[in-house]
């Protein structure tokens, strides 16, 4: 019921601090109601009726039921043949309604009849006998009565959404399909191929003034020629003006030459010079390299002689503490022997005293 509720909401947090409060106590009035509804009801026409009957006979007093002892002093009743009433079953639906049974062997009486007979059960001179005791009727509960309801408080976790995440597809390369319209070739001498040359020589820029074919130059030359065109149009040039113009070409190109030969000239020099200061600290860092491979190996003769020294070292100090070792163990072994000559002594001699002092003792004493 409160999986549409988020667990995050204010109403279902508030609805939780209530403590709950358990299955309700039945009241005696609510017991007594319902037994009251569990009791069987009598047949809804009859009794439909035998109000109708009391409701026009009110003057009529009913007649209290007397003891066995009274019924048989007193006269018995003439006898009357009644009509037997057919077998109902009432069945207690859910619904409070009510459904009767007949068997099929008996007819239904209709309400005019039932309506009859209960006049003449009422007029008819009964006597002191007791009335006719109804058919026996059997409730039936369908359902039993339904507890009260109980409420459990259920904590629902949250759902965190899951990922999804969309499939790769790969979609192979289609084969080629060989038709008519296209076909391979492969060559032949019949052939001709476009070929392309690629120039290593970086080309001049028009933009840069320092070059050595400058567009200064190349604006000259476009100038005289375009002179050279307009005045051609108008007549004839001599051939001294045409030997001018081209001797003043070659000049500006014989120039650009020698001024590029000079410029590589240069730079060739430069390169000359670069190159032999990179031989000289080369040459430098080969004899760096000799000195430290010399001191290397300077250092490991060190290493090695002072490690041969050490070893023979510790050999003779360890020759030394083993005989200062083995001197000091006789010696120890000299002194005890010694310190028990001399106890022994000592014993010998305070025996002799003793002897001595006894002996005096009993000379003095004679």
């Amino acid at each position: 019921m409160l999986a549409p509720i988020s667990a995050s909401s204010n109403a279902l947090q508030q609805y939780r601090k209530h403590p709950s409060s358990g299955p309700t106590e039945l009241t005696l009035a609510m017991v007594r109601s319902i037994e009251e509804d569990d009791k069987p009801t009598k047949r809804g026409k009859k009794l439909e009726t035998q109000k109708e009957a009391q409701v026009s006979k009110p003057t009529k007093a009913k007649t209290p039921q007397k003891r066995k002892s009274d019924q048989a002093v007193t006269s018995p009743p003439k006898p009357k043949k009644l009509k037997k009433p057919a077998r109902r079953l009432i069945l207690k639906s859910s619904s409070d309604s009510d459904s009767e049974y007949v068997p099929p062997q008996h007819k239904i009486a209709s309400p005019s009849e039932s309506e009859s007979e209960s006049s003449d059960d009422d007029t008819s001179g009964r006597g002191d006998t007791p009335p006719h005791s109804p058919t026996p009727e059997i409730p039936v509960c369908s359902n039993p009565p339904s507890p009260p309801p109980v409420t459990i408080p259920v904590s629902i976790p949250p759902i965190f959404p899951i990922p999804t995440t969309q499939p790769f597809t790969i979609i192979p390369i289609p084969t080629p399909i060989f038709t008519d319209t296209t076909t391979t070739t492969t060559g032949g001498e019949d052939l001709e191929f476009d070929s392309t040359y690629f120039n290593p020589y970086r080309a001049q820029s028009d933009d840069d003034d320092d070059e050595l074919v400058t567009k200064c130059h190349l604006k000259a030359v476009n100038e005289n020629i375009d002179q050279l065109l307009s005045s051609s149009s108008s007549g004839a040039h001599s051939e001294e003006s045409l030997k001018a113009l081209f001797s003043s070409v070659v000049k500006d190109h014989s120039a650009s030459l020698s001024a590029a030969a000079k410029a590589i000239e240069a730079s060739t020099s430069q390169c000359q010079q670069a190159s032999l200061a990179v031989d000289a600290s080369t040459k430098e860092c080969k004899e760096a390299t000799t000195k430290v491979n010399n001191l290397v190996s300077d250092a490991q003769l060190f290493l090695d002689s002072l490690q041969a020294a050490a070893q023979k070292n510790a050999q003779t100090v360890n020759a030394s503490v083993d005989n200062l070792q083995r001197s000091l163990q006789s010696d120890r072994s000299k002194h005890e022997a010694t310190c028990q000559a001399i106890e022994a002594a000592n014993a010998s001699l305070h025996a002799n005293i003793n002897d001595h002092l006894t002996q005096l003792e009993a000379e003095l004493a004679i």
